[in-house]
Formats: C-alpha cells, sequence, structure tokens
C-alpha cells in the first residue's frame, strides 16, 4: 500500500514539473517569478540573521510576504491571461488533505484507511458477500414465528462478538450450524466486514478451499509457505461449509493443525457447517478436532426454513400477481 500512495505522490510531482516546463516555454515572465519566489526563504533567513537594523524583524517578515503575494498575484495574472488555470502548474493530488502521501502528519489519513479498507475486503475472500451480507439486511422476519427469538438471540451475540474482539487476550470462537440457507453464511460475513472496518485481518474460505491450498501447498516442488500461512496469521479466520472437504487423515491433521494452533495464540475463529447437531460433528470428526471445536467454541444452532428458497418463492409470487 505505501508502495501506490508512494508511485501516486510521484506522479502527481512528475505531472507538475512537466506543466510547468510548459508554461516556461509558452509565457515569458513566469520562470523569473519563479525564481523570485524560490529565493524568499533565504531572504526571510539573512533578515533574521541581521543584527542591527532600524526596521524590526516582524515588519521586515511582513514586508517579504507582501512582495511574495503580489509575486504569486502576477504569476497567476500571467497563466490566466494565456488561458491557463491560475492553478495550473500545481500537483494535482487525488487527496488534497494528505497530497496523496496517505499521512496528515503522523497520522494516516482517511484516504488510507479507506484503501487499506478496500484491500482487506478484495483479500479477505468476502468478495462480493460484503455487497449484500451485513448486519444491517439480515431480516430475521424471514425465519418461522417459532425460529425468530433464537435468531435473534444468534444475531445479537454475533454484533456483540464483532464489537468486543479484540477486547480480551482470548478474541474468542464461534460455530454455526444448522441446515443450509439459515444465515450461518450470512452472520459470518456481517461479523467479517465489521471487523475489517476496524483494521483487523480477517480470512474467509470454504473448509474445501482451505484443504486443497494445503494439499497444494505440500506437493509443490518449493519449500516456501505462502498460500496457507494466512490461515494462521489472520486475527479472524472463517472456515466456511465444514463437512464438505475430503475426509482423510491428511485433512483431519491440517483442521486439527489450524484450530489448535489459534486457539493456543488466543486468535479468533467461526467455523460454520451444514452439520445439524454437535453430536453429527462428533460422528465425522476425530476426537481431538470434536473437544476443541465442541469444546473452546460457542455453539450456535441455526433453525427455520431455507431463507433463499423463502426469497425465491415470494419473487416468484411477485412476479406472478404483476
Amino acid at each position: 500500500m505505501k508502495e501506490l500512495f508512494d508511485e501516486k505522490h510521484k506522479k502527481a510531482l512528475e505531472k507538475a514539473r512537466d506543466r510547468k516546463l510548459e508554461i516556461y516555454q509558452k509565457i515569458d515572465g513566469v520562470r523569473q517569478i519563479d525564481d523570485e519566489l524560490a529565493k524568499t526563504g533565504l531572504k526571510v533567513y539573512a533578515e533574521a540573521l541581521k543584527k542591527q537594523s532600524a526596521v524590526p524583524l516582524e515588519d521586515r517578515i511582513a514586508l517579504l510576504r507582501e512582495e511574495n503575494l503580489n509575486l504569486q498575484h502576477a504569476r497567476a495574472d500571467l497563466l490566466t491571461a494565456a488561458g491557463y488555470p491560475a492553478d495550473y502548474t500545481k500537483p494535482d493530488f487525488e487527496c488534497k488533505k494528505c497530497s496523496d502521501t496517505g499521512y496528515v502528519g503522523i497520522d494516516p489519513c482517511d484516504c488510507l484507511i479507506s484503501a487499506l479498507r478496500r484491500e482487506s475486503y478484495e483479500t479477505s475472500g468476502l468478495g462480493a458477500l460484503l455487497k449484500y451480507q451485513d448486519f444491517d439486511n439480515f431480516d430475521i422476519s424471514m425465519y418461522p414465528e417459532k425460529s425468530r427469538r433464537m435468531m435473534k438471540f444468534i444475531y445479537e451475540e454475533a454484533k456483540k462478538f464483532a464489537e468486543n474482539f479484540g477486547n480480551t487476550d482470548v478474541n474468542g470462537n464461534l460455530l454455526f450450524y444448522g441446515g443450509t440457507g439459515l444465515g450461518k453464511t450470512h452472520l459470518s460475513s456481517a461479523i467479517g466486514k465489521r471487523l475489517i472496518d476496524r483494521g483487523f485481518y480477517v480470512v474467509y474460505d470454504t473448509a474445501l478451499n482451505i484443504m486443497h491450498a494445503f494439499e497444494k501447498e505440500r506437493f509443490s516442488k518449493t519449500d516456501v509457505q505462502t498460500s496457507t500461512d494466512r490461515y494462521f496469521e489472520c486475527d479472524l479466520l472463517i472456515i466456511d461449509d465444514l463437512g464438505s472437504e475430503f475426509m482423510s487423515s491428511f485433512t483431519h491433521a491440517m483442521l486439527y493443525d489450524i484450530i489448535n494452533t489459534r486457539l493456543i495464540s488466543g486468535k479468533g475463529t467461526i467455523i460454520s457447517t451444514n452439520l445439524s447437531s454437535t453430536e453429527a460433528i462428533k460422528k465425522t470428526y476425530d476426537e481431538r478436532i470434536v473437544s476443541r471445536i465442541v469444546g473452546r467454541f460457542r455453539s450456535f444452532c441455526f433453525e427455520g426454513e431455507d431463507i433463499r428458497l423463502i426469497t425465491r418463492k415470494q419473487n416468484l409470487n411477485e412476479k406472478n400477481k404483476r
């Protein structure tokens, strides 16, 4: 990101330099004015060094300031008379606040924070999910009445998790389980988005893709580990669709390594699975994995009907009414 801002700043300065050379060639007198303006600092320094003078230093500095302003006005008049904007040779920075440096003093500029947030959205793996899956558009009314109380509770706990993340030494871990289309991925994405906005490093991926990444790295001819490091290093790892991966001793070992390493380091993990109960999880995975998921994660059971099917039915009914 630093390289990106450095390049933007550099290009703006280069364009300003090219415009200045253009003006020097086309308009007489501008170069001479710029030469005089460049001497202002030396003139101020010289006045400050004078030990004796009938005129107070403040008055002499004020006089230099007035001369400087007169030169700037004369320069602007030359440019506008030739059909150019008065500020034609000034750098055209995208962000006027920080001049495309990314910082205002020692504080990060809003443009840098926004750029880092966009980059985090792209690298998190959440991608398009962030456009339509957040806390604001999680509609509890879509659930059957008997499930709404529980879903409202899960929703509120998910929001608390997102707001309180990082406030304790152990960030906490969540297990979302239940049938398909019940909002597990939606709430996981909402938490991920909120944490990215707060400046945390979030990685989202399916269990299938994660295991594939480890297998690919295992059989790679190079010894450099890069693709799977993020699963250990991120502040929050969201493992979606646990149970969809190919079951083998290797995948179980990798899954255990990820979960156990993150627990030891105090990093947060969210796991969502279509397995219908903790008993189903116990039947699918070995005791070491189960003891960590069931014993160290807060578990939430998602109930109701497939929201996606309900939405499709509603859309179809509305279309038929037309």
